[in-house]
């Protein structure tokens, strides 16, 4: 899950935000709850947030809700990525995409959704996803229980059923899914059991 801060304070409007981002999950967080000094993504309605010289964080991405044609901002060692009123949502979840860089890791695996590349930092190979697979990955990827995601609840999740009787579909992607991880990356990445699905462990 991606966190982005920001001084927006419309629950309503942050709730719609989340639900557009999907299959990403971003978690919007209010601006003080930022830890300090540390580069984070924020969201900020207005240039003035951004006149003090100690934030946001050096290295931090800054998506700016503007009415303005230019920016005066003399932050040198913040990204900015100006988003003129009125803006389209498509053109925010752009910039969000951009901002966020999606990179999602589990232990030395590297899943780069958009691009539908899964990596082994340690061994340095990689294997080319289909788009059913790298939205399986993401799933768990950003599932945050260890025991992992019920097969009903996935298949759901990656397919819209509902029904136990499609659970063929799901059983069918993982088997080939496990065994291009196996085969191109040399792990064991995905594990089943009490029809759970989840990630292994120790990667």
């Amino acid at each position: 899950m991606i966190t982005i801060y920001t001084n927006i304070t419309s629950r309503s409007l942050l709730d719609r935000f989340q639900k557009l981002m999907l299959p990403i999950a971003y978690r919007f967080m209010p601006l003080d709850q930022h830890p300090e000094k540390t580069a984070a993504i924020f969201l900020m309605k207005d240039e003035g947030s951004l006149s003090s010289s100690s934030f946001p964080p050096p290295g931090s991405t800054v998506i700016l809700i503007t009415q303005q044609d230019s920016l005066s901002s003399n932050q040198k060692s913040v990204k900015i990525y100006p988003l003129k009123i009125p803006f389209r949502i498509q053109e925010l979840k752009i910039l969000l995409k951009k901002a966020a860089r999606i990179c999602l890791t589990h232990g030395s695996i590297q899943l780069a959704y958009e691009k539908r590349i899964l990596l082994c930092t340690a061994s340095n190979k990689k294997a080319i996803l289909t788009e059913k697979e790298a939205h399986i990955l993401l799933i768990l990827f950003q599932h945050p229980d260890p025991k992992g995601l019920l097969k009903a609840d996935l298949l759901y999740k990656v397919w819209g059923y509902k029904s136990d009787m499609e659970t063929h579909t799901l059983e069918t992607h993982l088997y080939r899914l496990r065994k291009k991880v196996r085969d191109e990356l040399g792990i064991a990445l995905i594990e089943t059991g009490q029809n759970r699905v989840f990630l292994e462990r120790k990667t």
